[in-house]
């Protein structure tokens, strides 16, 4: 993935319709099953990286549902969202942020405080895919928050993909926020970098005792930079 820009990203309009041109050459993005072999197994299944190597340097380079609809009825819980959005609301996590209404919609909760959400287009290709999970749970296979965002811009870091055993290569681009929220952009891509491969984009947002992670392709990058301008945390009950 090329290095993802955290400027204020330019509005998307309604109408643009979300083509992930190159996803379905992504691995990651493809994937539609996951192998559950027990509570570690079940969030590496899903996680972007893990076991992350002692050696790194610095470079410089459930069921599909569907939405409802945005209408007068909802207005106290949809305030401000654009017409042809949808608004994606996370209660146990507390947070929310609009959506294309072009997209549908597949979460799944797996305990734990694990839940993976994906937003698919028309033929059912993942255009995003997002996972929560408890931050104390997410050091325990190396994907401690404070230790990647307090890392320098550009810091790359062999990590080791637990659904394969490939090597891929990990590139912590820049910090950022969403919403009041520490955040920070990452790239991923096979180590060595396949010339055929698609290499993922996305965003880890911190949550309070929780992590947000995002990840898609640099076709849709600027499309999730704004999705994002909406974000809202932490959520207040209805």
């Amino acid at each position: 993935m090329d290095s993802i820009q955290s400027l204020q990203p330019p509005t998307v309009s309604p109408e643009q319709q979300i083509q992930p041109d190159q996803s379905e050459k992504n691995p990651w993005l493809s994937r539609k099953n996951i192998i559950i072999g027990g509570a570690i197994l079940i969030i590496t299944g899903v996680i972007f990286v893990s076991e992350m190597r002692s050696s790194t340097h610095t470079n410089t380079p459930s069921s599909l549902q569907k939405p409802t609809p945005v209408s007068s009825t909802l207005k106290s819980q949809n305030a401000g969202v654009k017409p042809d959005y949808y608004k994606y609301r996370n209660d146990a996590t507390k947070f929310a942020f609009s959506y294309p209404s072009n997209l549908q919609k597949t979460e799944k909760a797996y305990g734990l405080g694990i839940t993976s959400i994906e937003f698919n287009n028309t033929t059912g290709t993942p255009v995003y895919k997002m996972l929560t999970i408890p931050k104390a749970m997410a050091k325990l296979i190396n994907q401690d928050f404070d230790t990647l965002y307090n890392q320098q811009d550009n810091t790359e870091t062999i990590i080791k993909d637990p659904t394969s055993d490939q090597k891929k290569r990990f590139v912590k681009i820049k910090n950022r926020t969403v919403g009041s929220q520490r955040a920070f952009d990452f790239l991923s891509t096979a180590s060595p970098q396949d010339p055929n491969e698609v290499p993922e984009e996305g965003t880890y947002v911190e949550l309070g005792d929780n992590i947000l992670l995002i990840s898609t392709t640099q076709a849709n990058k600027t499309t999730l930079d704004s999705l994002l301008q909406s974000f809202e945390y932490p959520l207040q009950p209805y």
